[in-house]
């Protein structure tokens, strides 16, 4: 869940028109932030297409004692469409503001008493009132760059939020965040300061962490349902209520620990993550921190310039395609009905224990996207799978779809108005589900040598390992062949077909649905071949049992002729 920084004016608003459950969450915000703002809070986020409107409400959506409860109301409204549709996280994260989002999915505090306390931190956090009021700046460079250069910094500065490895948020005394800003960028990189009224998640903000401890007390706060993630530890929430109001107390002065918090998620099993909330930050952070997993996937409920309606839309799509199917039950049950317990089909003869041929032999499998992920390319069972139509493609990794959008790949798109070749620049526009490479090691399964392996390419690999596979399914071995040298002694040369077979056998690299139709209709012979020889046998049996030169013992005989 997303913090302050992700509001923007009409957030939602669309979304808001279409779903009575999002509509009818700012409704509740309204109820309760009226008598603390003087207005409703949706009067400062919805207003009409003139720019000077707009600017202001931009201005005030900046004032953290609006932007607090803003950005939670619909942080929390697309949560509730997400379980509407039927998805319940199993774990879940803030940042920043956004813990109190993660708080309400947890059970934690319920969405009223959530509003009430981040009122009252906003309200805090701008009463915090001294000589400097600190300042913040973003950073784009590597951590450790980052934690070098404010070691050289005289006076107060910090690392506020620890977002991901190349980005992260300083905050400390003015002076002192200037001669950072400076020093990063005569270091070649780019930092920026934020316009905030305060340094928050530092020190100069501490005043406000008792206040908010004694609003938080008020609360029936429970014990999470679903496990969290906290931000001043990057660990699990505690379960007492005593202990959950010393950590959302002593958040709002320390650093926002994200990497550490994702990197615990996925260390918990999470893999497929989904940004709640405003805006595409967080999924650019998660992106970042764990772009050397190739098994995850990221999706985000929110793109203001594709709109409210659509980028929630394909939100639920890329959870859909990612394998995570809603677990709400159905809206319509299904009715009981009477049922007949009696068959009235008649009961099958079978002498033999299985029913006889009644049809052609086919080959119904159509499998797809063999070998599948985690499985070796060239597993016995392959053709089986074919056989039993198994299914394995599967969802690409975010890792992957960015591998293949940096390609900047060009593909054909037809429409009414013609045919056009367009370069894909967005990971909405990759392909989403495909056939995953398996495992596969040319030098360990197959014993080539290493320095010959990196000599070639993956179909040189591939081609190499199925004629080695080719010859061990027929019996025949490779053999060393030995050289002689000068001195008439001999050394190892190269592994070669023995020299009796050397001259009539070859591999065939060709397709194997003909060699399939063909093991069909053998299939079919055979079992018809069967089907006779079971008949004769009955026949012969039924023969033996009326007396010789009797009607029914000749027209028997003649039968068993045909």
């Amino acid at each position: 869940f997303p913090g302050q920084g992700s509001q923007y004016v009409n957030m939602l608003k669309d979304l808001c028109e279409v779903e009575p459950l999002a509509a009818e969450t700012f409704r509740e915000a309204d109820e309760v932030m009226t008598p603390i703002l003087g207005r409703p809070l949706t009067s400062y986020i919805y207003v009409d297409g003139d720019p000077e409107r707009i600017a202001q409400a931009e201005a005030a959506l900046k004032n953290t004692e609006i932007t607090q409860p803003a950005v939670l109301t619909a942080n929390v409204a697309l949560l509730r469409l997400m379980k509407k549709f039927g998805f319940e996280p199993d774990l879940v994260i803030g940042h920043s503001l956004g813990e109190y989002a993660a708080l309400v999915a947890a059970g934690v505090l319920t969405f009223a008493e959530a509003l009430e306390v981040v009122s009252a931190r906003g309200r805090e956090m701008a009463k915090v009132s001294m000589a400097d009021n600190g300042c913040m700046a973003a950073v784009s460079a590597p951590l450790a760059e980052v934690e070098r250069i404010l070691k050289t910094i005289d006076g107060y500065v910090v690392l506020a939020n620890i977002n991901s490895p190349q980005q992260s948020v300083i905050g400390g005394a003015t002076p002192a965040v200037d001669a950072a800003l400076a020093a990063f960028q005569a270091a070649g990189f780019q930092a920026v300061k934020i316009p905030v009224s305060h340094a928050f998640h530092t020190q100069i903000v501490a005043p406000a962490s008792g206040p908010l401890r004694n609003v938080i007390a008020r609360m029936n706060v429970q014990s999470p349902r679903v496990t969290v993630i906290a931000n001043v530890t990057g660990d699990l929430y505690p379960s007492g209520k005593e202990e959950i109001l010393d950590i959302l107390a002593k958040q709002v002065s320390s650093p926002v620990q994200f990497i550490r918090g994702i990197e615990t998620l996925y260390a918990r099993g999470a893999r497929v993550f989904a940004e709640v909330g405003p805006k595409r930050v967080l999924n650019a952070l998660a992106t970042d921190i764990l772009k050397d997993k190739g098994d995850v996937t990221i999706v985000a409920t929110n793109h203001p310039r594709k709109g409210a309606r659509t980028s929630f839309n394909e939100a639920l799509a890329g959870l859909y395609a990612a394998g995570v199917g809603p677990r709400s039950e159905s809206q319509d049950r299904a009715l009981p009905v009477e049922i007949h317990t009696e068959s009235e089909a008649q009961p099958a003869v079978v002498t033999d224990g299985r029913l006889p041929l009644t049809g052609s032999v086919v080959i119904t499998g159509a499998g797809l996207g063999l070998p599948g992920s985690g499985k070796h390319v060239f597993e016995d069972d392959n053709v089986a799978r074919i056989l039993r139509g198994d299914q394995l493609i599967e969802p690409l990794s975010e890792a992957k779809r960015n591998a293949m959008l940096e390609r900047r790949v060009t593909r054909l798109v037809k429409s009414e108005a013609g045919a056009q070749m367009v370069t894909i620049d967005s990971l909405d526009q990759t392909v989403k589900l495909a056939g995953q490479s398996g495992l596969f090691d040319l030098a360990a399964e197959f014993g080539v040598p290493l320095d010959r392996v990196e000599a070639t390419d993956i179909s040189t690999q591939l081609a190499i390992a199925a004629g080695v596979e080719a010859l061990r399914d027929a019996g025949i071995p490779l053999v060393m062949n030995y050289k002689r040298t000068s001195t008439g002694s001999f050394l190892p040369n190269r592994w070669m077909l023995p020299e009796p077979l050397a001259d009539e056998t070859g591999v065939i690299f060709a397709s194997a649905f003909p060699g399939m139709d063909r093991l069909a209709e053998e299939s079919a012979r055979f079992s018809e071949y069967q089907s006779l020889n079971n008949q004769l046998a009955e026949l012969r049996s039924l023969q033996a049992q009326f007396p010789a030169q009797s009607d029914l013992q000749q027209a028997l005989g003649t039968r068993v002729k045909e």
